[in-house]
């Protein structure tokens, strides 16, 4: 029976029930015969974790989610105790190896057996670099956005993409990877500014530094908006 003595039509307690109190009567089916109880529903029973090996991508591994839990009874909560890297010099596949360690607690504050994970960090690979268009004309009156040298910002002249993630700004410890570029500023010629911009992607890798294509955009700027005269 609920809080207000109305039978629960499946005699069932689930994950919704935790905390909560009833009452229950036990009948005999056949002589007049009955007792009852007041039981609270608790969850006693620990989440369960899975650490397994695995390879993560090094552009992934800032938002890798850890190992998978699950709870018999609501939900379970992964959490990262610690974290030991190991730097892969001169591999040609990974560049580190890092040992973690994880724990997963549930809704009712019971904690899983601890649990470690090795996971390989991947180098990047250039062959899935994608660049940005490489000619870019703005009109001068819609650039709403600058760098320190005064030109357009990378964000309104495209910036590229490793795995269809964008890559700069990025200085990242995870893949040794540098992402830079320069402007080369034309004098103006009429109503058109002309910049060359230089992007430069570099790897750190064995101690050497292992460069990208080079790629040059060429931005445009343009005024095609005439002086207005108020009488």
């Amino acid at each position: 029976f609920d809080e207000y003595g109305v039978p629960r039509p499946d005699n069932f307690v689930d994950a919704g029930d935790i905390g909560k109190s009833y009452e229950y009567e036990i009948r005999h089916v056949n002589i007049p015969f009955a007792c009852s109880e007041i039981i609270t529903v608790e969850d006693k029973f620990e989440p369960q974790i899975t650490c397994r090996d695995t390879v993560v991508n090094c552009l992934d591994m800032l938002t890798y989610p850890g190992p998978a839990a699950e709870d018999n009874c609501g939900n379970a909560y992964v959490e990262l105790l610690n974290e030991i890297p190991t730097v892969l010099q001169c591999d040609d596949e990974y560049v580190k190896e890092i040992l973690m360690t994880y724990v997963a607690t549930d809704d009712s504050g019971n904690t899983s057996q601890v649990c470690n994970q090795t996971v390989r960090v991947k180098r990047v690979e250039f062959d899935s670099l994608e660049y940005p268009e490489q000619e870019v004309i703005l009109e001068c009156d819609d650039i709403n956005g600058f760098d320190d040298e005064g030109n357009p910002a990378a964000s309104l002249t495209g910036i590229p993409t490793l795995y269809g993630q964008e890559i700069y700004p990025f200085n990242d410890f995870l893949c040794n990877v540098t992402v830079e570029y320069s402007d080369y500023t034309y004098p103006k010629v009429a109503c058109t500014q002309e910049i060359i911009r230089s992007w430069e992607i570099i790897e750190w890798w064995c101690s050497e530094k292992i460069r990208a294509i080079p790629f040059h955009q060429r931005i445009l700027i343009i005024d095609t908006t005439g002086p207005e005269i108020t009488l």
